[in-house]
């Protein structure tokens, strides 16, 4: 059976979405958060130059009130889900709904930039700029930003598979960083997605297993565990030696 969305005429979709969209910026939060998930879901029916009139009128918006941002972040998620809203202006749109100093659109913001980032449809440049906007929230002193954040990279390493290698610099110098300074909670959280960055890869070298293997034992207390896992994770990426040394002073003080 067809959705719904793909059944409805044109001119009750394009009233349906239009109604949905106005709904985004609403002062009652479940309201403006159902409105924008089913705005972000529904777009992805319309014909092409609806879309884009639709992103360009709803998600690309200059500053406006939190409630706004939020509803806009919330729906960009939703879009980002069904494969639609994937360019470079909304990636824009996006990191800085990230940086915003509202809790509430940070976290949409980091939630859409996990939703884009696992459709998988956007260049590597793009791929990059989602990575480190959620990789600053992994350092954010706003916890339920914080947390959000570490599970938008572990999300990001299970669904990316391989292709996580590109970016394991990306990926593990901000968990590694904020390592530290969090809280238990916050570090069963960063040693979980140290060890699905490696631990969901099919072909993994020996240095990968070890590493996946150490992750598991990561404790807070353990310095020497800490600089195993440093040195154990040069081997299988990326990481310049000044960004190891860094993360290991961090980690075993």
């Amino acid at each position: 059976h067809k959705p719904t969305g793909a059944r409805v005429s044109k001119a009750l979709l394009q009233k349906g979405v239009s109604s949905m969209g106005d709904l985004i910026s609403h002062q009652d939060d479940g309201v403006r958060t159902s409105a924008a998930l089913c705005f972000g879901t529904s777009i992805q029916y319309l014909e092409e130059n609806d879309l884009k009139s639709q992103v360009a009128k709803r998600l690309l918006r200059g500053d406006s009130e939190w409630i706004e941002r939020h509803g806009r972040a919330v729906a960009i998620g939703a879009a980002a889900r069904t494969g639609k809203a994937l360019d470079s202006k909304v990636v824009d749109v996006v990191t800085r709904l990230c940086e915003d100093d509202n809790v509430n659109v940070s976290v949409a913001g980091v939630n859409a930039a996990k939703s884009m980032l696992i459709a998988n449809a956007l260049d590597q440049d793009d791929n990059e700029e989602l990575i480190a906007a959620i990789g600053d929230c992994v350092k954010s002193r706003a916890g339920e930003v914080q947390h959000r954040a570490i599970l938008a990279l572990q999300s990001y390493a299970h669904f990316a598979g391989d292709e996580v290698k590109g970016n394991y610099a990306a990926v593990l110098t901000p968990l590694m960083s904020a390592y530290e300074k969090a809280n238990s909670d916050a570090k069963y959280d960063i040693r979980m997605a140290m060890y699905i960055v490696f631990g969901f890869n099919d072909s993994k070298s020996a240095a990968e297993k070890k590493v996946s293997s150490v992750c598991k034992r990561i404790s807070g207390t353990s310095s020497g565990i800490a600089k195993a896992i440093a040195a154990l994770c040069k081997k299988a990426s990326k990481l310049s030696v000044l960004e190891y040394e860094n993360a290991v002073k961090e980690l075993s003080r």
